[in-house]
């Protein structure tokens, strides 16, 4: 079968489909052709919104992304350290 015959196959196919849930499967499943593609999508998207946040000035120095980070990472060590003793 050629790929033009394979294609015209599956368009016919999925114009009969009234099933919605084979329907959004198999938009799911066209959606990305592939790990890479869907994270240069999310990369492309994130860029885009860092940008956007540069733009409005939401941004932080990095003293305070560094004191953040400890907030957090103290955080999490706290909680590990109450784990263990229960």
């Amino acid at each position: 079968m050629t790929t033009t015959a394979l294609r015209n196959k599956l368009v016919k196919r999925i114009q009969r489909e009234e099933d919605k849930t084979v329907l959004t499967t198999i938009e799911i499943l066209l959606r990305d052709d592939t790990k890479e593609d869907a994270l240069r999508r999310r990369m492309t998207e994130m860029a885009i919104r860092s940008e956007e946040a540069i733009k409005n000035g939401d941004v932080i120095t990095i003293a305070e992304a560094r004191k953040r980070s400890k907030r957090v990472l103290q955080g999490i060590a706290a909680s590990r350290s109450k784990a263990k003793r229960a």
